[in-house]
């Protein structure tokens, strides 16, 4: 396997992204073993194959660090993004964290509007997308992204900073809590026009795919964490009455979900995507 061709591979066996696949195992084994091995400094670059290097310093987000960013599912992602380069323009980042996504959008020339709440990250995202030359293309709102807009009680999980939530989105969250107040925006207020979206909202998914009707999703693909069994059927129901929008999730090989069993519900699961194409262009 030649390092520059890796994104292409994955793109080309997602066929095979279930993670009960011999693929899928072999590509983790491999991952794991690059990246784990990584000594991440405040200047150091990582070669991410297609995407050519790009500057990640290291971070602790508690039990994880910035290295735990780089799981098979997450590389899926980004194999999509490289795969589907000509065919967004206009994107938006809910739940930018400390922009390793947002970074690879704007790389591939995409106008980005990244959302990310907690100002501690919000801090270290602005630095990561300066140290990348991504400021021209890319715009840091800090919002939390739900189905109306107030200010609404944030819990930072200090154990885990990329699992903070909005209140009540979680139930029982773990550890030591800190929290704090954040503003949200509308989807509704800033969906139009966008291509393309990649949610990871911790818990507050079903709010916001719920909040967009058909003609909404019409034009704009999303790809998805769902988090919970109750927001992977409230998803699922509130897609299954539409007549030209359609949900495929990584459990089925990016095939059409057709039951509720094939909808993740936990991040472990890996993503689902949203569309109104008649399969998921990878």
């Amino acid at each position: 396997m030649q390092k520059t061709g890796f994104f292409n591979l994955l793109a080309q066996n997602s066929f095979q992204h279930r993670k009960d696949t011999e693929f899928y195992k072999l590509c983790t084994l491999l991952t794991n073993q690059i990246f784990k091995s990584l000594n991440l400094k405040e200047n150091s670059s990582i070669n991410l194959w297609e995407y050519g290097k790009i500057i990640l310093p290291f971070y602790s987000f508690g039990n994880i660090t910035t290295l735990d960013l780089f799981g098979l599912d997450e590389l899926i992602i980004f194999s999509f993004y490289l795969k589907n380069k000509e065919n967004y323009k206009k994107v938006i980042d809910i739940g930018g964290n400390v922009g390793l996504h947002s970074i690879l959008m704007s790389k591939l020339g995409w106008e980005v509007e990244i959302y990310e709440p907690d100002p501690k990250h919000v801090e270290i995202l602005k630095n990561n997308l300066k140290k990348n030359n991504c400021l021209s293309n890319t715009n840091i709102n800090q919002y939390a992204v739900f189905n109306e807009e107030k200010v609404l009680e944030f819990i930072r999980v200090l154990g885990n900073t990329t699992g903070s939530h909005i209140s009540g989105m979680k139930e029982s969250p773990y550890g030591e809590l800190n929290k704090i107040k954040v503003p949200t925006k509308d989807i509704r207020s800033i969906i139009k026009g966008v291509d393309f979206i990649k949610l990871d909202a911790e818990g507050a998914e079903a709010d916001i795919i719920t909040a967009l009707s058909e003609e909404d999703l019409e034009t704009c693909d999303i790809m998805l964490e769902i988090s919970t069994e109750n927001s992977a059927k409230r998803i699922f129901n509130h897609i299954k009455k539409m007549n030209k929008v359609f949900i495929y999730s990584q459990m089925s090989n990016w095939l059409s979900a057709d039951n509720i069993k094939k909808i993740p519900n936990s991040h472990r699961d890996g993503s689902a995507f949203i569309s109104s194409k008649s399969f998921v262009p990878f």
